[in-house]
């Protein structure tokens, strides 16, 4: 599942002002306006770490943990298409009489690919000897925290509508791909392990049998209730970004010549 997203102000003027608008309001008890422009922050969490500090905690979260693991390590070997130092392709480095500059021409035909180069004692992968545990879990405490201000009826609207979205993202089949030679699939020796199942406060759990079209069909009754907002396509302002850009640059330079009048006038 997608880690909290962080947000960014490059967009353009209307877009950047209905969402710190939005942020605003969340700070003030209403995630209503944020949910009409990115549900899904509330889904899997967000914070808006270079404005208004307001932050939402995920109501969806997945883990993948390997248990009893065992690192492995592996060596290889670049071998270039020709030999182009024997044929005359590519000056010798041997030959040069200065070491620094013999060391550097050296690495300048490594980083090329002109010279045989071995790597040794990379990381391998690893052996899970206790197997490896995929667990998502859907926070309802976390979704209580979402208010549209005192309205219970729309706070209502609103958790139902998140809550929809979360059941689709947590019933959805989970992409086995996690990296080149890592594919996670269930094991048929251990099927009796997996568990879908509510947890009470007391710790007890109950089985549970949502499916995909459970939520989707749920999902999509919750959204019309609610109310979806509208889709918008929003430029990437490259002008602004050079001005933030520029901002953050100055502000930099203004705190470092700060510190560096406060630490003359102690010397001093």
């Amino acid at each position: 599942m997608p880690s909290p997203s962080t947000t960014t102000s490059c967009g353009t003027s209307r877009s950047i002002a209905s969402l710190r608008e939005a942020f605003r309001s969340l700070l003030k008890g209403d995630a209503k306006p944020l949910a009409k422009i990115a549900p899904t922050s509330l889904v899997f969490g967000v914070w808006d770490s270079r404005d208004t500090q307001a932050k939402v905690p995920r109501v969806v979260a997945s883990t993948i943990r390997a248990y009893d693991v065992r690192k492995l390590t592996r060596s290889a070997q670049f071998n270039p298409a020709t030999e182009y130092i024997k044929d005359g392709l590519v000056e010798d480095p041997d030959g040069l009489a200065d070491p620094k500059a013999r060391t550097k021409a050296k690495d300048g035909l490594s980083e090329r690919g002109f010279t045989h180069v071995p790597a040794s004692g990379t990381h391998g992968g690893v052996i899970a000897e206790g197997g490896v545990r995929r667990e998502a879990t859907l926070g309802l405490a976390a979704l209580r925290q979402l208010h549209v201000g005192d309205d219970a009826e729309k706070t209502l609207a609103l958790r139902r509508y998140v809550l929809g979205l979360a059941l689709v993202a947590l019933t959805h089949p989970a992409d086995p791909y996690l990296r080149q030679g890592c594919l996670l699939v269930r094991d048929p020796d251990k099927a009796d392990d997996c568990e879908f199942v509510a947890v009470l406060p007391t710790g007890t759990r109950e089985p549970l049998s949502i499916t995909l079209d459970d939520a989707l069909a749920y999902a999509r009754a919750a959204a019309e209730a609610f109310g979806v907002g509208e889709d918008r396509t929003v430029d990437f302002d490259k002008d602004r970004a050079r001005r933030e850009v520029a901002g953050e640059s100055g502000s930099q330079k203004k705190k470092g010549s700060k510190k560096a009048k406060k630490k003359a006038k102690g010397s001093a």
